[in-house]
């Protein structure tokens, strides 16, 4: 374990070398993926533990990714509405292997009871950045517009012109920060693994609605790149634990309302 946290502390320290990070640096790609591979090494969950509890600069790291998938996002969202790309998602940063978890989530929501294509099924996604790959899936597959609501200003602007340029202008998007919105009228909300503050996002959606919750959490040692929410803590929101399978580098967890 001891070469896992050297190298980590090895590896970021080079990240935070570099200036204005976003993957279209080769450098930040390479010293990424790096990073990546560090992280699917396979442990024990107490030796996951022992790991992340001796990288000191566990939420600067967290702070770093979400930085870095931000302005990448809004990079390639950029590049793609002034004709510099042709395929927001082919030529983005985005992990190859999202299509299948994405597929995957899907068909674990059916498993689970919700009819995704039901006729007054509504959908909302939280957190889902400049590039709409998920919102845009999860329509495809259900039939069913579904909802991005984001908090930041650059983003909203980005994703409403990159649903125009793609021409699906019935595709809703909200500004709001997660634990402010109103849910109300939703039968799920999807909450991206970058999402911060979950546990108060979770409360806001319990106060305002019904929905059944589906989290991304990160698994294992991707803890020190995106926020971790335990089950007990989802549910001391008011919610109960339905189901929860590991897809690519995260945890998908279906909760249900525990009325």
């Amino acid at each position: 374990m001891n070469h896992i946290v050297d190298s980590l502390h090895c590896l970021y320290d080079k990240l935070c070398t570099i200036e204005e990070p976003t993957f279209k640096n080769p450098s930040v790609r390479v010293l990424y993926n790096e990073v990546a591979d560090l992280l699917s090494t396979p442990l024990s969950s107490e030796e996951e533990k022992a790991v992340i509890s001796r990288v000191p600069f566990h939420s600067e790291l967290i702070f770093k990714t979400a930085t870095l998938h931000l302005k990448s996002e809004k990079l390639v969202a950029r590049s793609f509405l002034s004709g510099e790309i042709d395929d927001v998602f082919e030529e983005t940063w985005f992990d190859k292997k999202l299509p299948y978890v994405l597929q995957a989530q899907a068909e674990q929501w059916e498993k689970v009871g919700v009819d995704l294509k039901a006729n007054d099924n509504k959908i909302a996604m939280i957190g889902g950045g400049a590039l709409p790959q998920s919102q845009v899936y999860f329509t495809n597959y259900s039939g069913v517009p579904v909802t991005c609501i984001d908090r930041d200003d650059e983003v909203i602007y980005l994703v409403k012109r990159v649903l125009e340029k793609l021409k699906l202008y019935d595709l809703p998007v909200i500004q709001s920060h997660g634990d402010q919105a109103d849910y109300q009228g939703f039968s799920l909300v999807v909450m991206a693994a970058m999402v911060e503050g979950k546990v108060e996002v979770l409360k806001r959606i319990r106060e305002t609605s019904d929905a059944a919750v589906c989290i991304r959490n990160p698994a294992g040692l991707y803890q020190l790149m995106r926020e971790y929410i335990s089950v007990s803590d989802v549910e001391a929101a008011g919610y109960k634990l339905i189901d929860q399978e590991r897809q690519g580098n995260s945890i998908s967890m279906v909760f249900y309302p525990d009325k």
